[in-house]
């Protein structure tokens, strides 16, 4: 298995540079306009630069928004920035009221009117209908609403369009939601004292994607006379909502992925099988004799024999496998998740073997390899 460990050196090393940005210790230094002899109103304008390799199929996202919280006797303001024209933030998102020229939040000259103060600023950018950020309303509306609890929420796909998508597949996960596959999801966090003075500041967002790649690798031996046709899975334990304020995921809140495994070689009797799926992490099951709840990876698995086809139900909890492979971080404070690297490969070892009648299990213990649900009638 391919794993993050061989990066461990380099990882501390960015690791460091990470937190230290999500910690929000940065200090922007800039000076200030007073705004029409209003010295506790200043301008600000945004910059962004976004990590290579972000591009979804070479496409950045059109807008970023970003979130201001005032500190000390807190105050909001939120901007849907325009990357074609960073500086004309989208008129229904600006706060309070944008009829008046003094008011907070008010775009003049392409700049935002702030009250000075020091403030969390938080920007986050992706791809239009990939997530959605609950509470922003609520956040615009209600000071009192803190920025903890904004998140950034992949969309729950129904068990409708699970089926034309894939096809019939029984779930044996039903405490899951089937959710969509992450997108990439930039975010920048940065703690600056907003000032009067002279001038207009600038506050610089160095976005950092909030997502891996992660393949799935998985060796398939078929009895002689046995013929795999397609292979549906679904993967359970990937975070469903990322938190806008630090970048972090909970094994509180996730949800499970569906998707179809291709095959990439094969010789004689056995094939390999692949998946490369993104993610904002992956969460163990809290024991390997678990067959359900996180990280429970289920297949269901069409093969014919003789001119008949059956469907088989294979799962195997990939506790052990997601562990070895160091996908995520804990944060100083304990309070959730990052992922530690861009990519990575979780390479089951344990072959599927299938024979015409049934599942059979590989593992070195009854524990560690695959198993089938015999609790269901087998489908023809």
């Amino acid at each position: 298995m391919r794993s993050c460990r061989s990066y461990h050196l380099l990882e501390i090393i960015v690791v460091a540079v990470v937190l230290a940005c999500f910690a929000a210790c940065s200090h922007v230094n800039f000076t200030y306009d007073d705004v029409d002899g209003t010295p506790d109103k200043v301008d600000v304008k945004f910059s962004v630069i976004w990590p290579e390799g972000f591009a979804s199929d070479g496409q950045l996202p059109s807008s970023v928004t970003v979130l201001m919280s005032r500190i000390v006797n807190e105050v909001h303001y939120v901007w849907d920035e325009d990357m074609d024209d960073a500086d004309v933030p989208d008129s229904e998102t600006s706060a309070p009221d944008a009829a008046d020229p003094e008011a907070d939040g008010v775009v003049e000259d392409n700049a935002h009117i702030v009250l000075v103060g020091d403030y969390y600023v938080t920007a986050c950018g992706f791809l239009p209908e990939t997530y959605s950020i609950v509470g922003l309303d609520k956040f615009r509306s209600d000071n009192g609403f803190g920025m903890m609890n904004l998140k950034a929420v992949i969309p729950v796909v129904s068990r409708d369009d699970i089926a034309a998508r894939f096809g019939k597949i029984k779930d044996f996960n039903p405490a899951f939601d089937f959710i969509e596959e992450a997108s990439p999801l930039g975010l920048s966090v940065v703690k600056p004292s907003i000032l009067p003075g002279s001038g207009t500041g600038m506050i610089d967002f160095q976005m950092k994607d909030l997502t891996m790649l992660l393949t799935l690798r998985l060796t398939v031996n078929s009895a002689s006379g046995v013929e795999i046709g397609r292979i549906v899975a679904d993967l359970s334990g990937v975070p469903s909502e990322i938190g806008l304020m630090n970048g972090l995921v909970t094994e509180d809140r996730t949800g499970k992925m569906c998707f179809e495994m291709e095959k990439v070689s094969s010789a004689g009797s056995e094939a390999v099988y692949e998946a490369v799926i993104r993610t904002a992490g992956l969460f163990p099951a809290s024991s390997d004799t678990l067959r359900s709840g996180n990280g429970i990876l289920r297949l269901t698995l069409t093969a014919s024999s003789n001119g008949v086809t059956r469907v088989f139900y294979a799962g195997i909890n990939l506790k052990r496998d997601i562990e070895k492979a160091d996908l995520m971080l804990q944060s100083n404070e304990k309070n959730g998740y990052r992922v530690a690297c861009s990519s990575a490969t979780i390479e089951i070892f344990q072959t599927l073997r299938v024979s015409r009648e049934q599942i059979e299990n590989a593992g070195d213990d009854s524990l560690s390899g695959w198993f089938e649900d015999k609790d269901i009638e087998i489908e023809w």
